[in-house]
């Protein structure tokens, strides 16, 4: 924990338990606000007249309240009447279209998007064969065209680099990749794949050697509609193909908590960390091999320490210890000394598949403009997470009185 020593020693021989009971009683703030009350309904904070930029805050209080999910948010919106905006919310266009004139839309590069996360443990998961297969099977587009076209995009190619910095760092070397057909099922190399690591179809189903079904629950998270849509696309066309998934619907603690457990053959996740760590491929190519968040429970981890040999860009084969090279990116001294590793990292990880991206996208957050000054277009603080936090900190969102 990031605290002074003499705040937590007292419990260093105690139960974690009695460590959980201890609350801060005077929490100190240095930012904008400081804490005054939280329950089940909201959060609730007032100005702190301490923070260096407190002339940019011009207003006592601020809520952060819960509504409960996509839907209520993007119902509030539609009147605007007793909320000033919603920091990161999916709204299709129908649904903007019945928002109040004064609801203004900024979209926010989020360098984050939907993916499958396999469990490499899995009796066909786990077999790369069956991972490529899946990513020739799903079309990509049509999840963006299905989902919501103005805020997403397809990932062309999936290898744990977030979409557009792709060319930067895969340069000369990016038509080398497999692309896995982003705007297209392709069924006949995907049903290759599947037979000659020992499938057969029978009964409009893959079967494995033992006569196992490709099949199982596939997780999404409850509440957010987008993902809703994205999964029902993607289970569609895997069970067209012939696998037999049922969609499980989740709420968000117990999503993760499959995950976890590695209680799941294959689920939806996002396949980037997000913001600001995305845009340098050391950390979402690390991101993919150990997973912290699920606690490495894709069981890739052990993979990712082994020397592995793979199909090599020039036909050939590559040997390479992915987390050993993916950790080199981070010590080299510029983008140039970096490239070579992010690329044969971005290698191993477009033929492994330890994640497939298929979809990023911008971050959608909506603020009213008429009782709040807004940062003007092309404003460099409208590119920032979020406004409703960052404008505030630098003068951009104020109270217009």
């Amino acid at each position: 924990m990031d605290t002074k020593v003499e705040t937590h020693e007292q419990f260093l021989d105690k139960d974690a338990s009695e460590f959980l009971r201890w609350a801060w009683e005077d929490p100190v703030a240095s930012g904008m606000w400081s804490f005054v009350n939280k329950d089940r309904q909201a959060f609730e904070f007032e100005r702190n007249p301490e923070f260096y930029n407190a002339d940019n805050v011009n207003f006592d209080r601020f809520m952060i309240e819960s509504f409960g999910g996509n839907t209520a948010q993007q119902q509030a919106l539609m009147s605007a009447d007793h909320v000033d905006g919603a920091p990161s919310l999916f709204c299709p266009p129908e649904i903007v279209d019945q928002f109040a004139d004064h609801v203004e839309q900024v979209n926010i590069p989020a360098k984050w998007g939907y993916g499958i996360v396999f469990n490499h443990a899995d009796r066909h998961f786990g077999k790369r064969a069956v991972r490529q297969a899946t990513a020739h099977v799903i079309d990509r587009q049509s999840i963006v065209e299905n989902a919501g076209p103005r805020s997403k995009f397809v990932t062309e190619t999936p290898c744990g680099i977030a979409p557009r910095d792709q060319e930067y760092w895969l340069d000369d070397m990016q038509s080398d990749f497999e692309t896995y057909s982003p705007e297209s099922q392709d069924t006949e190399t995907a049903t290759q794949l599947l037979e000659d690591a020992g499938y057969e179809k029978q009964g409009g189903t893959w079967q494995d050697e033992s006569g196992d079904t490709i099949s199982g629950d596939y997780y999404s998270p409850a509440g957010w509609t987008d993902w809703t849509t994205m999964t029902q696309t993607v289970v569609s066309q895997l069970n067209d193909f012939g696998f037999d998934f049922s969609i499980s619907t989740k709420p968000t603690n117990d999503w993760f908590s499959q995950y976890s457990n590695s209680s799941f053959s294959m689920g939806s996740l996002y396949w980037l960390p997000g913001g600001s760590r995305s845009s340098f491929p050391y950390f979402p190519l690390r991101y993919q091999l150990w997973e912290d968040e699920i606690g490495g429970g894709h069981n890739y981890r052990e993979a990712a320490q082994t020397e592995q040999t793979i199909p090599g860009p020039d036909g050939g084969e590559m040997t390479i210890t992915p987390l050993e090279e993916v950790d080199q990116i981070a010590k080299q001294p510029d983008d140039e000394a970096a490239r070579e590793y992010v690329q044969r990292a971005a290698w191993h990880n477009h033929i492994e598949l330890p994640f497939l991206g298929l979809v990023s996208k911008f971050e959608q957050s909506w603020t009213t403009d008429d009782d709040w000054t807004i940062a003007e277009e092309g404003d460099a603080n409208r590119q920032v997470k979020w406004p409703q936090f960052w404008w505030v900190h630098e003068g951009d969102l104020q109270y217009k009185g």
